[in-house]
């Protein structure tokens, strides 16, 4: 009888942690409640409390240790940073365990017909290329072949990547009957095709899908697919023509262009701010590719077969010898920049990837960082509210001191203590990227941190990355934005 009641009141404790968990309290509270209602007459709590005591001894509290064990190392004791009083610290077990949750496992992307190489070439980074060692045979061959063994360079989690192609839905009947169609468009559509293939050969699980919407609806549709979906990363690639609507002519003109776009910003703005996941905005500067001439390239002469004898020039770009990338990461803190610093270290996992993270600490307060004009502040002076926050230094050191052995010889972690690290930022991305022209192209990784300027003039894209597109340094730029609920917990906890 006694053991009944026992499972009984097991049951009774699990179906009720089970049940608060999923409306989204603790479980923690569900186990309380059932030991709540439990009667206390007639000595039953005590036996109750005495048989889970022993469950509790014999075999929980054992597996506790162990795992407070496995998640130790003895060999960082003596290079920790030294934790200050009333601040928060992170343990090193539980940020594994959150860089590993946090990780970029699913990621919506949105596809545009101007921009689709470079914006596929820096997707191709959240995978690898597999590649087989075994030497293929003819089907003859196999039997005295069969022992080979094929060794995979194929990572051990793949990322998924859906696609979305957003067609303009106007008050034409052509376009209203294309509705009709979305299906047989995802299947044929010559850009998810393309797309496709690039998940064949970086490792990477694609899928994709046509959607005809009207053209306000634009950021809503990818925001509310992001949450379907459940991504882990929704990933705006900026526009290339100038303009939201697509148009497969980009010429030099509309490329200096596209950063004054203001439908295009409105678009992303939209997105940024109702956007429940982490959010990216890729603006390309040549990633991968470029319109123009690049140094590997060479000038073919054709004559062409006429009466007249025009000739024309052709460029014949060579294939790329060296597709390494460098990114810079300016971190000012707060859960933008934390989700930009996590993104980082996923494509750093990447054998052809280096990257400098630099951690920059307002000297003094009141900092008032002047610069030249930015869109939307006519002045120019914008006062930074950034300090220097003891859990964002404390997150940057753990980051460093967690780094997995196979990464430090490609990364660079520094700090400096600034009076206007806007600029110093600026400069220290002067010096890091573009150094290597031959390259597959150069990132720089910052985040949106709209909360960092105290001024009534929005901003698109953020203070930091405004100035160093202004600046036009020789790399490409992503700017992050972390999701609301975890903007919202880095509030609370700052």
């Amino acid at each position: 009888m006694l053991y009944g009641v026992m499972v009984l009141t097991v049951l009774m404790c699990l179906g009720s942690a089970f049940f608060t968990g999923a409306i989204g309290v603790h479980p923690i509270f569900g186990a309380f409640l059932a030991g709540l209602i439990c009667p206390h007459e007639g000595g039953f709590a005590i036996k109750v409390t005495e048989k889970i005591e022993d469950l509790m001894g014999a075999l929980f509290l054992p597996l506790y240790f162990t795992l407070s064990g496995l998640s130790t190392n003895l060999g960082l004791l003596d290079n920790g940073a030294p934790i200050r009083d009333g601040s928060i610290s992170f343990d090193d077990g539980s940020l594994r365990k959150r860089m590993a949750s946090s990780r970029t496992e699913s990621l919506l992307i949105y596809l545009r017909l101007d921009n689709m190489p470079n914006t596929l070439a820096f997707v191709s980074l959240f995978g690898g290329r597999t590649s087989d060692s075994a030497v293929k045979t003819h089907p003859q061959h196999d039997e005295k072949d069969n022992g080979r063994e094929s060794v995979s360079t194929q990572r051990n989690s793949i990322v998924q990547v859906h696609g979305m192609r957003i067609v303009q839905l106007t008050n034409r009947t052509a376009s209203v009957m294309t509705v009709s169609e979305a299906g047989e468009l995802s299947a044929f559509d010559p850009v998810l095709n393309a797309f496709r293939v690039l998940g064949q050969l970086y490792n990477l699980a694609v899928s994709g899908e046509v959607a005809i919407v009207p053209e306000d609806s634009f950021a809503e549709s990818l925001t509310v697919k992001a949450s379907e979906e459940g991504s882990d990363l929704l990933l705006l690639p900026w526009t290339e023509t100038g303009s939201l609507s697509e148009s497969p002519m980009v010429s030099k003109n509309t490329m200096e262009r596209k950063l004054r776009s203001d439908a295009y910003s409105k678009f992303v703005a939209e997105a940024l701010n109702t956007s429940h996941t982490n959010t990216a905005v890729f603006i390309n500067k040549g990633f991968g590719g470029s319109l123009e001439q690049s140094p590997a390239a060479l000038t073919r002469r054709l004559i062409a077969k006429t009466g007249r004898g025009i000739q024309r020039d052709h460029i014949t770009e060579l294939p790329s010898v060296d597709r390494s990338h460098h990114i810079f990461v300016p971190f000012f803190g707060g859960a933008d920049g934390q989700a930009a610093l996590r993104l980082v270290l996923q494509l750093a996992e990447n054998l052809e990837i280096t990257a400098t993270m630099v951690h920059y600490q307002i000297k003094g307060e009141d900092v008032t960082s002047e610069h030249v004009t930015t869109k939307g502040v006519p002045d120019g002076k914008i006062r930074v509210s950034t300090s220097s926050d003891e859990t964002d230094e404390q997150f940057f050191v753990t980051m460093q001191r967690t780094l997995p052995e196979d990464l430090r010889s490609r990364l660079n972690f520094r700090t400096i203590i600034s009076y206007d690290p806007v600029q110093d930022a600026v400069a220290n991305a002067q010096a890091e990227v573009g150094q290597n022209p031959g390259n597959g192209g150069d990132l720089i990784m910052v985040g949106r941190n709209i909360d960092m300027v105290e001024s009534q003039a929005s901003s698109c894209l953020g203070l930091v990355a405004d100035v160093m597109l202004e600046r036009d340094l020789k790399a490409s730029m992503v700017v992050v934005q972390a999701r609301r609920e975890r903007y919202e917990q880095m509030t609370l906890m700052g």
